[in-house]
């Protein structure tokens, strides 16, 4: 399972996904440079949730589009791709 961080894009209104993994100290660290739609670029970010596995991922953005935030739908239709 991907872990996942959710990061205010460059436009500091939509929020966007990116892939990470756990560092040496605990800490996150992004695997690519861009975001799961290739839109935003990691050092252009603040990240609200960081490193959740897919499934809480999934949770955290629901409670958000709910609250009202915008979140890159694209990024989002990522978390419900079948994989093999």
């Amino acid at each position: 399972m991907r872990t996942l961080s959710l990061c205010r894009g460059a436009d500091r209104q939509t929020f966007h996904l990116f892939e990470v993994e756990t560092d040496e100290t605990g800490g996150c660290r992004h695997i690519h440079d861009r975001s799961i739609c290739r839109k935003e670029d990691k050092d252009h970010n603040e990240c609200l949730k960081t490193c959740k596995p897919e499934d809480r991922m999934r949770l955290a953005l629901a409670e958000l589009a709910n609250q009202g935030e915008q979140i890159c739908g694209i990024c989002v239709s990522s978390l419900y791709r079948n994989r093999p």
